[in-house]
């Protein structure tokens, strides 16, 4: 299998943030990231009751295959995504076997994550320069809120 680059990847991420909308109830207004060097979440919802909630949302098109998300803490020496971001929580997303619709929304504390992290086997992802954490989807339920 063809490994995807940059820009691919990063459409393949932004259909399934608006995808993930339909998981989201009672919201007012959703703000998505202004481009794609921000860093700080991905998008931001404003709730019904005021509540302002940030999300980082991750969609890994493996996870079918190994069993486990790939949790990005860097890339190219510099602390990115878990080590970057400002989100509240993180949303994981299995898809569907074909990758057009999602299967599965995870929704856990960035903190919590970060706590797995300590934990976790760091791995190294030679095509971006990116190394991260490999989450398996059977301890994502022991995280989520």
């Amino acid at each position: 299998m063809k490994v995807p680059n940059f820009h691919q990847n990063l459409s393949f991420g932004q259909k399934f943030e608006k995808l993930c909308v339909e998981y989201l109830e009672d919201y007012n207004e959703i703000e998505h990231a202004p481009n794609r060097f921000f860093s700080d979440w991905d998008m931001k919802v404003t709730h019904k009751n005021g509540e302002v909630i940030t999300y980082e949302v991750k969609t890994d098109r493996m996870v079918r295959k190994t069993g486990n998300f790939f949790i990005e803490v860097q890339d190219d020496g510099r602390a990115s995504g878990l080590m970057a971001t400002k989100a509240d929580y993180y949303l994981l997303i299995k898809p569907t076997e074909d990758l057009n619709t999602i299967d599965i929304v995870y929704q856990i504390p960035t903190e919590t994550m970060r706590e797995f992290h300590k934990k976790a086997t760091n791995y190294r992802m030679t095509e971006y320069r990116s190394y991260g954490f490999l989450l398996p989807e059977a301890e994502v339920d022991k995280l989520v809120t």
